[in-house]
């Protein structure tokens, strides 16, 4: 049904939807999503004398919380009679993106990218403002325990970086940040998801060795290890896999 009526409503709405909203778009996934989050980065970087702030926000039950007349009122606004639940479309309406700061989502996963130069702060605080402001106007509880912000500035002296306040409570700022399924550190150099990722197939190779003492054929070992091996090495490979520290290539 979801893809019965996603197929009448997508050509319908395409004009409303944000640029920067990432899921359920044609030939457009994960891959895209962080590739976005670091071109912005490295080039904001790249400038030198700068630094980035990127606030990750966290949503519980986000898709419980919908309000069925406030999207049948999005509907309307955007030219579509109906009171169809579709989350894209109720987030649709508060996009960002200038030179200098930008949200971007992939479905309830959203991210506010700052660009700081010479502590010039205010548009992104302001922005993150704004959409906390949004998000109570339109009944999306933030989980502001969960909500984490990761800067990255690879200056020698670091200036002291004020926190951000959401509804009077400092958002953490951490070094490392699990984002669509791959951990981001704050040195841009995916030592953090190297490590994760290497556990992670350490216990699923583990399985494929149990299948291989049993004498299970190389067909299913190989089918094994497509679907439960390789999917998770070869995730957003795209996006990590050139950037890799040189002593990490070799596991």
């Amino acid at each position: 049904m979801e893809r019965l009526v996603l197929g009448m409503l997508r050509p319908q709405v395409r004009h409303a939807l944000d640029p920067l909203q990432f899921a359920y778009q044609e030939k457009v996934g994960v891959d895209d999503a962080i590739t976005y989050l670091l071109h912005r980065t490295h080039s904001h970087l790249d400038k030198g004398k700068s630094a980035v702030r990127i606030m990750f926000f966290d949503f519980p039950s986000v898709f419980n919380t919908i309000q069925p007349l406030r999207l049948g009122d999005k509907l309307l606004q955007v030219g579509v009679d109906a009171h169809l639940f579709l989350f894209t479309l109720y987030t649709s309406d508060f996009c960002y993106n200038t030179e200098s700061c930008h949200l971007q989502k992939f479905s309830d996963d959203t991210a506010i990218v700052g660009c700081i130069r010479n502590g010039q702060e205010e548009e992104y605080r302001s922005l993150v403002e704004d959409f906390v402001q949004w998000c109570k106007l339109n009944h999306l509880q933030l989980n502001t325990s969960k909500t984490k912000e990761m800067v990255v500035d690879f200056r020698r002296s670091k200036p002291t970086l004020l926190p951000v306040h959401i509804d009077g409570v400092n958002v953490e700022v951490v070094s490392t940040y699990k984002y669509l399924g791959l951990h981001l550190d704050n040195k841009l150099d995916w030592s953090a998801n190297t490590d994760a990722l290497y556990k992670k197939e350490q216990s699923r190779l583990y399985f494929l060795r149990r299948l291989r003492s049993f004498n299970v054929c190389s067909k299913l070992l190989r089918m094994f290890y497509q679907s439960v091996v390789a999917s998770v090495l070869f995730y957003a490979v795209v996006c990590w896999g050139g950037r890799m520290r040189g002593e990490l290539t070799g596991w």
